[in-house]
């Protein structure tokens, strides 16, 4: 007897691996941007509706792809900079494994610090 509620979920996984296997597989994904109505003053993505309306994980893979096109960043700043963005740190977590962002800590700093950067970057571990 299968269990009905099981697959239900695995075809909704599916997709959702799907819509993100898309997300990264385009060159870029454009977010628009307006300025927030609330006391920061920073910019918050425009709300899409509509089936194809970009999941919060799609905006935060393309959204960090930007972040890290140019240049490596410290880890510390890419979290501060996807909370302005309205990016949750899980989303940017698994984001930034979907992408294969690497990780590389500077040993000399006290406290310690991470860098980010994308794999055509250079070197690194994850």
């Amino acid at each position: 007897m299968t269990n009905s509620p099981d697959l239900a979920a695995i075809r909704a996984r599916l997709a959702e691996i799907a819509e993100i296997v898309e997300a990264v597989s385009r060159p870029s994904v454009a977010v628009q941007l307006q300025p927030a109505r609330n006391d920061t003053g920073a910019l918050a993505p425009v709300a899409a509706h509509g089936p194809s309306a970009p999941s919060k994980l799609a905006q935060a893979i393309a959204w960090l792809r930007a972040t890290l096109a140019h240049r490596p960043m410290w880890a510390k700043e890419v979290y501060a900079r996807a909370a302005t963005a309205s990016i949750a740190p899980r989303t940017l977590e698994r984001a930034k494994r979907l992408l294969h962002v690497r990780s590389e800590i500077d040993g000399r700093a006290i406290p310690k610090r991470w860098r980010w950067q994308l794999p055509a970057q250079g070197g690194g571990s994850r």
